[in-house]
């Protein structure tokens, strides 16, 4: 979806869009709409993904309890707004990013609510139409295997990189910062890697990287110490809907360990294969978010029989 010139707000979320005021999230629930006009919200959208039976009724379609797109106040903090929408509303941009939207209240389905329910439907925000993305790019080295989005104000830092067949790997890396691989070819043949790897973190920037190599001295630094799953880590899963049974692609378990400054993913146990994100005390929040919207992004497809291998 096209992203349309708009003035910027903190977080990079415009001000107006064609002339026309953006609310934040805050205002809207401040002061809801009283009639049936189309106004703009901005925020960042969410998608939640509990399991549930939904209802076929004004009620469940106005108040899904399941299985709906949200908005929130900030990257990943602030109130939130749900959101429902007519059949015909079938784009959506990406989840975890900055959106506008055009929505609207007092929808005509809610006079067909319970009385006891009725007030909450007509405050429901029904979508009609995203009108402003934040601006996204595709990384896709291969058609038909590993894909991503990023935000397009970041830059491809490193593509594959890999010096031996059993040392050291980095599959990509990239973000508003820098790092440098650290790992050179010897005279005899061999690779030397330095202690550690460097990364160049700005204090308003993030990088994020997937490397593999956990046992040279390059990327050993950076690895939490003890068995998997390590204390305080939290079991999640990379694939998107592949990881639910639905469509085509690859889930890959993984470990994440997380601290202000970054989190970390290890796949499968083995702490050998590494995908890292690193951010600055600055835009700490918007950061975070970005990092953690890139992985949700992140798919994977291997050809028939292939095992992952990370």
């Amino acid at each position: 979806m096209a992203s349309r010139s708009a003035e910027p707000l903190p977080f990079g979320l415009p001000a107006t869009v064609e002339g026309q005021t953006v609310q934040s999230v805050d205002a809207f629930l401040a002061s809801p709409p009283s009639d049936n006009r189309e106004i703009l919200v901005g925020g960042w959208l969410g998608l939640d993904l509990a399991a549930c039976v939904k209802q076929d009724s004004p009620e469940g379609r106005l108040i899904p309890s399941c299985g709906y797109y949200y908005l929130r106040q900030g990257p990943s903090s602030g109130p939130t707004v749900r959101l429902t929408g007519p059949v015909g509303v079938t784009v959506m941009p990406d989840a975890g990013y900055a959106v506008v939207l055009h929505v609207h209240a007092h929808d005509a389905l809610a006079a067909s609510c319970k009385p006891e329910a009725r007030p909450v439907c007509e405050q429901a925000a029904v979508l009609d139409s995203a009108v402003w993305t934040e601006p996204l790019q595709t990384y896709a080295p291969k058609p038909g295997s590993e894909t991503f989005r990023y935000p397009a104000s970041w830059r491809l830092i490193s593509g594959y990189q890999s010096l031996d067949r059993d040392g050291p790997r980095i599959n990509w890396v990239v973000g508003t910062g820098d790092f440098e691989f650290g790992c050179t070819r010897t005279a005899s043949g061999g690779v030397s890697c330095r202690r550690p790897t460097a990364w160049t973190v700005p204090d308003d920037g993030v990088v994020v990287a997937w490397y593999s190599g956990a046992y040279s001295p390059a990327f050993s630094q950076s690895l939490p110490l003890g068995p998997s799953p390590a204390p305080g880590s939290t079991r999640v899963s990379l694939g998107g809907a592949a990881c639910h049974g639905i469509g085509p692609g690859t889930c890959l378990p993984a470990d994440m360990v997380e601290s202000a400054a970054g989190f970390l993913l290890y796949f499968d146990g083995n702490k050998i294969s590494v995908l890292e994100a690193r951010w600055g005390p600055k835009n700490a929040e918007l950061s975070r978010a970005q990092a953690l919207a890139l992985i949700a992004s992140w798919r994977l497809t291997l050809p028939a029989g292939a095992k992952p291998s990370p």
